[in-house]
C-alpha cells in the first residue's frame, strides 16, 4: 500500500469510515504489524471494522454477560484473560490504597500477575501464585482492622478479589480458565455494584481489550465520579 493510500484511509477511518478502518486493520496483518488473533478478539468483543476486515468473524460475546465473556475469552488464551482481570481490578485496587494505604500486599499481587504477563515464564507464574497467597492473607488481616470510611470488611473482600487476579495468572489446566476467570469477573462486579459504579467489569474489560487489541495505550478508566 503507498503512503498516500494509507494516509487517504487513515483520514477516512478517523471520519468514521468502518470500511476504511476494516482495510487498514487488514492491511497491519498483511504487513505483519498486527496479529491476525488480535483481530479476531477484536471482532469478537464486537468492533464492528474488525468484523468487516475478516471472511469468517468470530461469535460475537454480547455484552453484559460475565460468565460468556470469560469463556469467550479463554478461548483466545490465557494471557487475554489475565489482561482482562487486571483492567477490571485496578480501579477496586485504587480503593484499598485511598482507605488503607500502609497495605502494599494486594498491589505487589497485580504488579507479579503483569509481570507475569511480560514475561510468562514459569519463574513468575509461581510468583503471581505467592503474591495472591499474600495478599489473600491481606484481607485476613483488614477484617480485625476497622477503617475510617468503607469498613473493615468491605476492604477485605478487595483485597482477596486482587488474590483472585493473582490465582487466575498462577492456574494451569487450561480447562478451568474460563470457569477461574467467570469467578474473578463475577468477585469484581460485586464490588463494583457495592460502589455504585454502573460500568463494571464489562465496560472495563472491552476498553482495554480493544485498545490492546489496536496496540494502542491501555485507557485510563478510574471508577465513575461520585462513588468510593
Amino acid at each position: 500500500m503507498s503512503d498516500q493510500r494509507q494516509r487517504a484511509l487513515e483520514r477516512a477511518a478517523e471520519a468514521g469510515d468502518r470500511e476504511a478502518e476494516a482495510e487498514l486493520l487488514r492491511e497491519r496483518v498483511r504487513a505483519g504489524v498486527l496479529a491476525r488473533e488480535r483481530v479476531e478478539l477484536l471482532a469478537a468483543l464486537g468492533d464492528e471494522a474488525a468484523r468487516q476486515a475478516l471472511d469468517d468473524p468470530p461469535a460475537l460475546l454480547p455484552p453484559g454477560e460475565l460468565g460468556v465473556l470469560a469463556n469467550g475469552l479463554a478461548e483466545f488464551g490465557k494471557e487475554q484473560l489475565v489482561r482482562a482481570a487486571i483492567a477490571a481490578a485496578i480501579p477496586l485496587l485504587e480503593v484499598i490504597e485511598e482507605h488503607a494505604s500502609y497495605e502494599k500486599r494486594p498491589r505487589a499481587a497485580l504488579d507479579a500477575v503483569e509481570a507475569w504477563l511480560v514475561r510468562p515464564d514459569e519463574a513468575r507464574r509461581v510468583g503471581a501464585r505467592l503474591a495472591a497467597v499474600e495478599a489473600d492473607r491481606a484481607g485476613e488481616q483488614l477484617m480485625d482492622e476497622p477503617q475510617p470510611t468503607l469498613s473493615h470488611v468491605e476492604l477485605s473482600f478487595f483485597a482477596w478479589a486482587m488474590s483472585g487476579v493473582g490465582d487466575l495468572a498462577a492456574e494451569q489446566r487450561p480447562e478451568a480458565l474460563g470457569t477461574c476467570a467467570a469467578g474473578v469477573f463475577a468477585e469484581l462486579q460485586s464490588l463494583y455494584h457495592s460502589l455504585g459504579d454502573e460500568r463494571g467489569v464489562d465496560g472495563r474489560v472491552r476498553r482495554a481489550l480493544s485498545a490492546w487489541c489496536r496496540d494502542e495505550e491501555p485507557p485510563a478508566q478510574p471508577l465513575e465520579e461520585g462513588v468510593a
